[in-house]
Formats: structure tokens, sequence, C-alpha cells
């Protein structure tokens, strides 16, 4: 038997209960610009709205993340292998991706507790071979959710300074709190992001406010309104492909420089024993 030394992907989940806070924009558009850098990256859709899976070209799949999740389907035969090409070389962008009929593997993983860890147990397995991990969550706390947490190193929460805003946070910040306890999940805060957002309304100061007196983890970055981004999703399309000199690109651009260092700052400098 022997031992090699390989260093484990960072898995991102990007997740807030509260829907329309433009998770999985943000998501995508992290993911492409990982790979734009260099990054080999999986993207993996818990969501059954399916739209990063619809983003990346991918409608009414037959075959989804949820088959593996419940251990209908092997990896390979969910995985959906994507390259891109730049100055780093051939850089992976692959998907996990998700459909409507999710539905019904959310309902079967919630039957079986085991199942909770099964998304981490399919990384740990499978997932060595990635730099990122993104994951799009379901806005809601259920079986999906939960799923990605488990799994994750971190998760993100973008938020908008709307009203009720504040309160999804909460019961996020809850919720992980119990699934470290109860779960042994090891999933940390990698920070709150600003998305859409504006100090010049009173829920944007509010919040905005509320935040500093928390004392958690708040992204310097913010992203901008910009009607690009909302066009560049529409043509299936990340911001750097569509508009790539943007404020919605040069945003997301200072964002993934921002959660690499983070990781950085937060990450043992020691590889991670897989054993073979």
């Amino acid at each position: 038997m022997t031992r090699i030394m390989t260093k484990k992907p960072i898995v991102l989940a990007f997740a807030n209960n509260k829907g329309g806070t433009g998770k999985t924009t943000v998501a995508l558009n992290v993911a492409a610009g990982l790979a734009r850098i260099g990054k080999d990256v999986l993207m993996i859709d818990l969501d059954s709205q399916a739209n990063l899976s619809i983003w990346a070209g991918f409608r009414n799949v037959k075959k989804h993340v949820g088959h593996l999740l419940m251990d209908d389907m092997e990896w390979q035969e969910v995985l959906l292998e994507g390259k891109i090409e730049n100055e780093y070389g051939s850089v992976r962008l692959d998907l996990l991706p998700s459909a409507r009929t999710m539905l019904r593997a959310e309902a079967v993983i919630n039957a079986n507790a085991i199942l909770m860890f099964a998304l981490r147990n399919a990384l740990n397995e499978h997932g060595h071979s990635y730099d990122y991990i993104i994951v799009d969550c379901p806005p809601s706390l259920g079986a999906l959710t939960v799923n990605a947490l488990v799994a994750a190193d971190y998760y993100i929460v973008p938020m908008q300074g709307e009203n009720f805003a504040y309160i999804g946070l909460d019961e996020m910040l809850i919720a992980v709190s119990k699934l470290r306890r109860d779960a042994g999940a090891q999933v940390q805060l990698l920070g709150v992001l600003k998305n859409k957002f504006s100090q010049h309304t009173v829920f944007g100061r509010e919040i905005s406010e509320a935040l500093e007196k928390k004392n958690i983890n708040v992204f310097k970055t913010q992203i901008r309104q910009n009607t690009s981004l909302m066009e560049c999703t529409a043509l299936s399309q990340s911001i750097f492909d569509y508009k790539p000199k943007s404020n919605g690109a040069i945003d997301f651009s200072a964002l993934v420089e921002e959660i690499i260092h983070n990781v950085e700052k937060n990450q043992s400098q020691s590889p991670t024993l897989i054993q073979q």
C-alpha cells in the first residue's frame, strides 16, 4: 500500500435559506473566476430549480446529483465534464447537475439520517482532483443544504440589503451551529457577501450596522448592482466572458481573490494524506 501526498480540494457552499439573494449568480461567477485563474473546479447544483445547470447548458437532465446521493447511480454516470482553454492551459470546469426531479431525492435523504453524509462521502472518494468545489444550495435549510454544509469546508452567505434578509442569516448561523455540535460538521463561515447591496437604503444601512455588531466575517468586496450580471446569466455566460471590463467582472475578480486569500489564511500548510 502506498501513500500519496495530495492537496484536499476546498469545498465552498453558497447558502441562504432566503430566496432571491442572487446565490446562483454568485456561485457560477465565482466558479468561472476560479477557473479563469487556472483552478480546476467542480460545480454541484443541489437546487431543484436547476438554475446553475441551465446556465451551464443542461436543462431537464435525466441523471442528476440526487441519484448519486441516493446511491442509485455512480459518480461517472452523473458527472458532466467541461474544459476551459486559457493562459494556464486546459482547466476543468465540471458539473454535477440538478433537475426538477431532485425533489424526490430530498424526500428520500430527509427520511434517512445516514444520507446526511452522502455528499461528503462522494467527495472524499472522487473529489480530490479538483482545487475548488462550488456547491449551490437550495434556498432552504432542508436535507440537501444539510448535505452541502456537512461536506463543506466553508460556507458563504450572499445577502441583499432588504427586509427580512438578516433573519435568514440568523437562522443559517443557528443551523450551522447545530450541525457542528450534533453531526460533527467542520464547516466555517468564510463570510457574508453583500450582493446588489446599497448603503443608501434604510434596510442596507440597518443590516450593515447589525453585521458590525454581530462581529461575523463580512467580505470587503461587495457585488454592485449591474445589468450585465443579469444579462450574462440569461445568455449562459460568465460575467468574465460576457463583459470582462464591466463592474460585475471587476467585483467578481476581487471577490475570487479575497476568497482565495481568506481560505489560504485559514488553511493549514500540511497536505492531506490519501491512502491508495
